[in-house]
């Protein structure tokens, strides 16, 4: 708990069910390839990790997997998460400013006040996910993102669907 990780090079590690509470990883590289289920990933493994408030601010954990892991309160600001998946993940109170989450998988996520100013938001996966309480997510994100009709969106974006699978975010 509280480690100093900052700059560590953790390529290929495994994180599986580790307590990082408080960590500090800013700049980490956490990148990697490892094999899950038969099949190759090229982030580090954090599948139910507890990362409660770490920070890992601008680190590389892009491809990281984070299925159902703690990451309350984690401040990943300016953190390139591209590809990442948060399935299922608790992701309360969590800092995303500035950071890349492209194609991340938010699938079953809790993002309760969670903060995503500036973040890049192209083809994250909001399936079914309540967003009523992030904070800073615009309609321009949300159009760039995967949603569905189960998705909640804040007060003030309106989702209007034009189909069963394609829909136009608009600020209220």
């Amino acid at each position: 708990m509280n480690a100093d990780l900052i700059r560590a090079k953790l390529v290929e590690a495994n994180f599986m069910e580790a307590n990082l509470t408080g960590a500090d990883l800013s700049e980490a590289r956490l990148t990697g390839r490892y094999q899950r289920e038969g099949a190759f990933s090229r982030g580090a493994n954090f599948n139910q990790a507890v990362l409660v408030d770490a920070v890992l601010r601008n680190a590389d954990a892009s491809g990281a997997d984070l299925l159902k892991a703690d990451c309350t309160g984690v401040n990943f600001t300016g953190a390139n998460l591209s590809e990442a998946s948060f399935k299922h993940a608790c992701l309360k109170r969590t800092c995303f400013v500035d950071a890349k989450l492209g194609d991340v998988d938010f699938r079953g996520a809790d993002l309760t006040d969670s903060d995503f100013s500036g973040a890049e938001l192209i083809e994250a996966k909001f399936q079914g996910v309540d967003l009523r309480t992030v904070k800073s997510i615009s309609a321009e994100e949300l159009q760039l993102s995967t949603l569905d009709s189960k998705t909640q969106v804040p007060d003030y974006i309106e989702v209007i669907w034009n189909s069963e699978d394609t829909y136009e975010c608009r600020q209220k």
